[in-house]
């Protein structure tokens, strides 16, 4: 589809966004030819097995489907379908180490060379970062346009942040999506609102070496589907010294029957951090996917405590080096876990400078 617009059903109807007739036209063409190479029989048995469609879904609204409607709407479906899965694909090969073959890395000269040997991701400068307002995040580079990693291009107030860190010289790096790419004339603005807010740590035992240890925030049972996209089980949070260092370490468990129709992986957010006590500043922040296979993986809603298959694909999404002042850091962390509560509830609790409330 395009930057503004990314749903089959929103083509359907005639006449509609005649500003793009040309993606109109594609996705036309592309219902025609499921129509085409499917018998009326094949594509009614397709309907009848899809009880969303059936029911009504998200898809088209709320209005289920009728035979009177004809195939026309189930090959709009089916085209859905086909779209959904394939970025799914794409999706969990993206958590792959950036590769010189990638359509990206084919199409853009010198961006493969450009990307760190450590962990493959882009060092933005200044001079990468647009000018104007945008929520779809892209780099300029050369003569084309490349895009934030699709497991991060959502954490808008993330990425808002690291573009925000670069364009004043700081040492970000991001993972880039290994498809997405547009000549630099071609870019898109575009605009979503709404509001989310960053955690901001406070108390003194950030430089306390004593003051590590394992803790584990759980979502309630009956509210695993209540916040964010992905339905989560809890969060852990480890704190560990390295010298003079304390190294913070954080881990998403999301429960296994979310992945069970893909297949998985299951994709966990992990960041760590590094803050140096004697200089009582945060050095060094970096957010990470942790892609555990499914057939290993024991945590669901009934077995929160249930192991997670050994050694997942673990893909760098982005990373800051050098100092970071303590509100900054809590955007980024707070940003980077959008839609997990437990994280605000950690550091809410364990950084809230007001007295613990005394029981009656």
């Amino acid at each position: 589809m395009d930057e503004h617009f990314f749903t089959v059903w929103g083509y359907e109807k005639d006449g509609a966004y005649p500003t793009r007739r040309a993606v109109k036209d594609e996705v036309e063409l592309r219902a025609s030819e499921i129509q085409q190479a499917n018998s009326v029989d094949a594509l009614f048995e397709a309907a009848e097995n899809d009880r969303p469609f059936m029911q009504g879904s998200s898809f088209r609204g709320p209005q289920p489907y009728s035979r009177d409607e004809g195939t026309r709407p189930i090959a709009f479906r089916e085209l859905e379908c086909l779209i959904s899965d394939l970025c799914w694909e794409l999706d969990k090969a993206a958590l792959q180490d950036p590769s010189r073959t990638d359509r990206v890395c084919h199409f853009v000269p010198g961006l493969f060379d450009a990307l760190s040997a450590r962990d493959g991701l882009l060092p933005l400068r200044s001079d990468m970062i647009p000018r104007t307002f945008n929520d779809d995040r892209y780099i300029f580079f050369g003569d084309y346009a490349v895009f934030a990693h699709p497991r991060i291009i959502g954490a808008r107030e993330l990425t808002a942040d690291l573009w925000r860190l670069a364009a004043k010289g700081a040492d970000v790096r991001v993972a880039i999506d290994p498809n997405r790419v547009v000549r630099k004339e071609d870019t898109q603005d575009v605009g979503l609102f709404d509001y989310w807010f960053g955690i901001k740590p406070t108390r003194s035992d950030l430089d306390d070496l004593s003051v590590v240890g394992h803790t584990r925030h759980e979502r309630r049972t009956d509210k695993q589907d209540g916040f964010g996209i992905d339905p989560l089980i809890a969060t852990d949070f480890w704190w560990e010294t390295d010298g003079t260092d304390k190294i913070l370490k954080v881990e998403e468990t999301l429960p296994r029957r979310a992945f069970e129709s893909s297949g998985g992986p299951v994709r966990n957010r992990f960041l760590h951090s590094i803050r140096d006590t004697t200089a009582h500043q945060f050095v060094h922040l970096d957010g990470a996917i942790k892609a555990y296979d499914l057939s290993g993986y024991e945590a669901d809603i009934d077995t929160p405590s249930a192991s997670k298959s050994d050694d997942p694909l673990y893909r760098k999404m982005w990373r800051v080096e050098g100092p970071i002042d303590e509100p900054e850091w809590g955007r980024l962390v707070g940003h980077f876990f959008r839609g997990n509560e437990l994280v605000i509830e950690y550091f809410g609790e364990a950084r809230d400078e007001r007295p613990a409330p005394v029981a009656a």
